[in-house]
């Protein structure tokens, strides 16, 4: 079986090495940035929206206590007791 022979290395060709090398450690850095910051932002986002939940709950929580308490006061009215208009 015949081995193939590998082209003579040349001053041109190993000027093209670096600059591969390069670029494929530049793409590997892009890469891992973008995936750490879309990470982030997806934290960031999920946390105010944990946030967002629990003030709207405490709100509601509010609101139904008022209104019950009006309630309780409608109910104890004199009007109400007597099962007036």
């Amino acid at each position: 079986m015949r081995s193939r022979k590998l082209p003579p290395l040349s001053a041109g060709n190993l000027g093209l090495w670096p600059l591969g090398l390069t670029m494929v450690a530049l793409l590997g850095v892009v890469v891992y940035t973008y995936l750490a910051y879309r990470q982030a932002a997806t934290d960031l986002v999920l946390e105010r929206d944990k946030q967002l939940t629990v003030l709207s709950a405490v709100r509601l929580q509010t609101d139904l206590s008022d209104y019950a308490d009006l309630l309780v006061f409608l109910a104890r009215t004199r009007e109400m007791s007597e099962g007036g208009p």
